[in-house]
């Protein structure tokens, strides 16, 4: 996820390497959400100012014995505004949070720009293709029949394009896992 606070000191920067990637980054949108945000803190940092002030002198007030009741009450309404204040600001950030969570990653600026796979450039290749006197599948339609993949239920459980792994499927991942731990 972009740290928010990244895509506010660099928004251009950020619209366009999405734009590499084809995402069309909503600027207007996530200025008006940050701007809102910026809004309320300084209201609520307004406020408690005020509220410091304020109890000092009802301190400096009461030491002097002097009635405070209409400053307390003053004192208690601006304390539920600060709590109100503070409420739309978790949901200020919450909305900025949930904005840059959607965002891709940035591209590398190394990474050359092409948005299908004719645009895009071969760094490098290592060893030549296999060649092979058969048509090969594709592991959709090899591991089923196998019994190590099972497709059908992985996508009742976890949705479509999941998987689970079963017998001696379950056992080579396992053992490559150990394996690179190993």
């Amino acid at each position: 996820m972009l740290d928010p606070g990244y895509l506010r000191e660099n928004l251009e920067t950020v619209r366009q390497r999405l734009a590499q990637r084809g995402f069309a980054l909503d600027v207007e949108t996530f200025q008006r959400a940050d701007g809102e945000r910026k809004q309320i803190i300084q209201e609520v940092e307004s406020l408690r100012q005020r509220r410091n002030a304020t109890s000092e002198e009802i301190a400096r007030l009461v030491k002097d014995k002097v009635d405070v009741t209409d400053k307390r009450n003053e004192m208690k309404g601006v304390s539920q505004r600060i709590k109100e204040l503070e409420e739309a600001l978790r949901t200020a950030e919450d909305r900025l949070f949930q904005f840059a969570a959607v965002l891709p990653n940035l591209p590398d600026p190394s990474v050359p720009i092409g948005l299908t796979e004719d645009e895009n450039v071969e760094v490098r290749r290592s060893g030549a293709a296999p060649e092979v006197d058969f048509q090969p599948k594709a592991h959709w339609d090899l591991c089923p029949p196998l019994g190590i993949l099972d497709l059908e239920r992985g996508g009742k459980v976890a949705g479509s394009r999941f998987y689970f792994l079963a017998g001696q499927g379950a056992r080579l991942e396992r053992a490559l896992i150990n394996f690179m731990l190993d």
